[in-house]
């Protein structure tokens, strides 16, 4: 059994590991009631698609990646570490936790991009907006 078995563990895994936030924390900012993400962990309550859909905006990956796990791991290189899951004596659960590990930052460094994306567009619309106010504030004193 690896980290990623579960989709409660996954959800687990997204909110200590990518957003480091509290149960209560993820449910406040997701609108949620009391419990409800213990119970998703847990595994006694199975989070319905909509649950799923705000949790993937939420952490940053797709909503297969809390569902499903680890769509593709050649996506993201991972090869190399399945090979080494061969090797007599190497634990899986530690091939798994390094496999956690680097989707983390993985996940965090798509975020970050798409922050950084969000911002350039937010800054040219700024100055686009400027610009017309200028102009119209000219045309206004004419």
């Amino acid at each position: 059994m690896t980290i990623f078995d579960t989709i409660g563990s996954r959800i687990s895994f997204y909110r200590i590991h990518v957003m480091d936030v509290s149960q209560r924390q993820m449910e406040e900012d997701l609108n949620l009631t009391k419990g409800t993400v213990n119970n998703y962990e847990q595994g006694k309550a199975r989070p319905n698609d909509q649950f799923v859909k705000k949790a993937s905006e939420y952490f940053g990956c797709t909503p297969e990646m809390i569902t499903e796990g680890i769509p593709n791991e050649s996506q993201y290189g991972f090869e190399a570490l399945s090979e080494i899951e061969k090797v007599k004596g190497v634990d899986p659960m530690h091939i798994s936790h390094v496999k956690a590990c680097l989707i983390a930052a993985i996940t965090k460094q798509e975020a970050a991009k798409k922050a950084q994306e969000d911002l350039d567009s937010t800054r040219l619309k700024l100055g686009k907006i400027l610009s017309l106010t200028e102009k119209l504030r000219d045309d206004i004193s004419e």
